[in-house]
């Protein structure tokens, strides 16, 4: 192996999370906690039934919503995800290298202003810096109207959000 191959592999090796991450410390997931106004769009839409009774801007995963994030000190991995006032017990997982990025998992039921249920899951990987949230989300839910109607979707999402206020 020539030299410069084992000094690159000694200074690779370094940076390897087991060996502190190159001495980076990214701080408390808590960090990230707070009220930001979120905004969610479909980057690709996998699947929908029933798509002409969709009530899509009455879902979460569809335009502005309010958030409040709170990352669990104790449990590290636990997160609330308010949505417009509406609390979703999340899995969260700190990213203790690249600063400020997280990954969550929410699921639950969410009621619309107007009687409209979506059952949704949501797979997302964020980043938050300065006062922004971004990412992308895999969002699926299933809905029913509240003339009855039902039906499914599953997108692929941006999501983009700006803090307005602490929690």
């Amino acid at each position: 192996m020539p030299s410069s191959t084992r000094v690159l592999l000694l200074i690779s090796a370094a940076c390897l999370p087991a060996a502190g991450g190159c001495g980076v410390d990214c701080g408390s997931p808590s960090q990230v906690d707070g009220r930001y106004a979120v905004f969610a769009n479909a980057l690709e839409i996998r699947e929908v039934t029933n798509e002409e009774n969709f009530p899509s801007y009455e879902s979460p995963g569809n335009g502005w919503s309010e958030w409040i994030l709170t990352w669990d000190e104790l449990l590290q991995d636990e997160v609330l995800v308010d949505i417009d006032r509406q609390t979703f017990p999340a899995v969260g997982v700190w990213n203790e290298i690249e600063c400020g990025s997280f990954t969550l998992e929410i699921t639950g039921d969410y009621l619309s202003e107007t009687g409209s249920l979506h059952s949704f899951t949501a797979d997302a990987q964020f980043i938050q810096y300065a006062s922004q949230l971004e990412g992308l989300w895999d969002y699926s839910e299933v809905w029913t109207s509240v003339e009855g109607e039902q039906g499914t979707v599953v997108i692929d999402e941006q999501v983009n959000g700006t803090v307005i206020g602490g929690n």
